[in-house]
């Protein structure tokens, strides 16, 4: 009888949380009005990614979550797609790799 081996994903404690939440429909809606001043692609664990938003009103960064929790990315090129359906426009993005 053969097995199913399932692949599963070691994750070490993410990076200290940001101050503040951000959630999908709210970013979009920042980005239109051109209230955020950059985005912050950052790698917390080894190919693991998150996106934080700087916003002009609001000191710190602002991390985008979905319903559970956190939003994460295995790759860039995931980010980078959603990053372009989001309508990003002229607004800064920078990636923070682990060193």
């Amino acid at each position: 009888m053969a097995t199913t081996m399932r692949r599963t994903h070691k994750r070490t404690a993410p990076q200290p949380a940001p101050e503040h939440a951000i959630a999908h429909a709210a970013l979009v809606e920042y980005l239109g009005a051109s209230a955020v001043t950059e985005l912050v692609i950052v790698e917390y664990d080894q190919r693991l990614y998150r996106i934080e938003a700087q916003l002009t009103w609001r000191s710190g960064r602002s991390v985008l979550v979905a319903a559970r929790g956190e939003r994460t990315f295995r790759s860039l090129d995931t980010v980078a797609t959603l990053l372009r359906t989001m309508g990003i426009g002229a607004t800064l993005v920078r990636v923070e790799l682990r060193g």
